[in-house]
């Protein structure tokens, strides 16, 4: 478990783990009532960024394209942590980066 970070609700915990063998992370979950660890199903790109909760189903975190200019490259993206939510994960802010929620 790397860089966690709480769900609001405070029943998950959101980190990167690094693919064994590989220098690539995904983000996972851990829920702490079930004990049961899982990689989010919609994100299976290298994600080596913070997570942050932006509600008790949401992710969100930086993602860095290696193409195109800082504006376009460098946006913040959302991705559901439900298993059956098959929406894909979406640029939430673009050009941002280093996500936080204030609550």
């Amino acid at each position: 478990v790397e860089c966690p970070s709480l769900s609001p609700d405070g029943r998950t915990i959101g980190f990167k783990s690094r693919l064994e063998g590989s220098r690539e992370w995904r983000i996972h979950t851990w829920n702490l009532d079930a004990r049961t660890e899982s990689a989010l199903a919609s994100e299976t790109r290298n994600i080596d960024d913070q997570v942050e909760w932006l509600d008790d189903t949401h992710l969100l975190y930086q993602f860095v394209a290696e193409r195109g200019v800082p504006e376009e490259a460098l946006n913040v993206w959302v991705a559901s942590t439900t298993p059956d939510d098959p929406t894909p994960p979406a640029v939430f802010i673009r050009g941002g980066n280093s996500p936080a929620v204030v609550r």
